[in-house]
């Protein structure tokens, strides 16, 4: 048989979904340009486990089952989270939605979106210092509308900025 088993290929496909970054460890083929630390993002994986990347230094070489190496890159995604139902409504008219940003490290958009909503979910569903929760408040439970992978410097000025707020007063 050539390429890998069935049920490889269906675990590849589930580990490395379209848009997953990925750096190379290692390759086989003597005539590739590519070398280790090349970093790109994966187009899909074919019916004998091949993972096909769009490399960021042009190559379009997929990384062959059993014979070459690759491992997911996690990079930071600006995510969008909104609270439902804060845009306004017929009683009380429009008002200012409800919105925040985030920074989530993930291997694609996808993961970075998945990841954001099971944060906030948790964040939503866990009492506060008092013992209450969003949830029991019967407020909505917010979810990320949008991502963006971010460079290390927005990253980073993002987390100064964040660092920057003293502590509240209370808790």
């Amino acid at each position: 048989m050539f390429g890998a088993p069935k049920h490889i290929v269906e675990q590849l496909k589930r580990s490395y979904p379209i848009g997953t970054r990925v750096e190379l460890v290692r390759m086989e083929d003597e005539y590739s340009k590519l070398k280790p630390g090349d970093r790109g993002t994966v187009t899909g994986v074919d019916d004998i486990g091949t993972i096909h990347v769009d490399w960021d230094c042009g190559s379009s070489l997929g990384i062959a089952y059993g014979e070459d190496i690759c491992r997911k890159v996690l990079e930071w995604y600006k995510v969008w989270i909104v609270v439902p139902g804060t845009d306004g409504d017929a009683e009380n008219g429009p008002c200012e939605p409800t919105w925040w940003n985030d920074f989530i490290q993930a291997s694609s958009e996808a993961d970075a979106m998945e990841k954001s909503n099971t944060k906030e979910k948790v964040s939503w569903e866990e009492p506060d210092p008092f013992g209450f929760s969003e949830k029991e408040a019967g407020g909505q439970c917010p979810v990320c509308t949008e991502v963006k992978r971010a460079t290390e410097e927005e990253y980073k000025a993002w987390k100064d900025e964040m660092d920057a707020f003293p502590e509240p007063p209370f808790i």
